[in-house]
């Protein structure tokens, strides 16, 4: 007669179902670590490296070009697009400016801007993200003055 184990099972069996189930466990949040460690860059961007438990950038890292990037679970890119671009200024309307003479003329605005791949750190740390904000009001001011 039997001590009470169950139907057949031994506790060398008991140990390969328990351990078994311990390396599954181990597999799928690896597997989910490694998944979320990947960022992409596409081929017009640049990016600097930022950590979103800690909330700050990386600019020791340095900028990253194009490309599949294994950074670290948490970890993305803020993300600068290398290609020309286009502020409207406006938007449908005009800005009333005047003359030495005092001569009131409104102006249609629009600028086009590319961002340097190699300044994008020292870029972000001046501007931060609201930098076509900013450079809307510094035009709108250096039209009026």
């Amino acid at each position: 007669m039997g001590k009470g184990r169950g139907k057949g099972r031994d506790d060398g069996e008991a140990c390969a179902v328990l351990g078994a189930g311990c390396c599954v466990l181990w597999l799928i949040i690896a597997c989910s670590l490694l998944g979320t460690s990947f960022d992409v860059l596409k081929p017009t961007e640049v990016g600097i490296r930022y950590s979103e438990p800690g909330n700050a950038m990386l600019y020791d890292q340095g900028i990253y070009t194009n490309g599949r990037h294994c950074l670290a679970p948490g970890h993305k890119f803020k993300k600068f697009t290398t290609q020309l671009k286009f502020i409207d200024m406006m938007k449908k309307r005009r800005l009333a400016c005047w003359t030495k003479d005092k001569q009131e003329v409104s102006v249609e605005l629009g600028i086009y801007y590319q961002i340097d791949p190699k300044g994008v750190i020292k870029f972000y740390k001046k501007y931060g993200n609201k930098y076509v904000t900013v450079w809307k009001a510094m035009a709108t001011q250096a039209i009026k003055q």
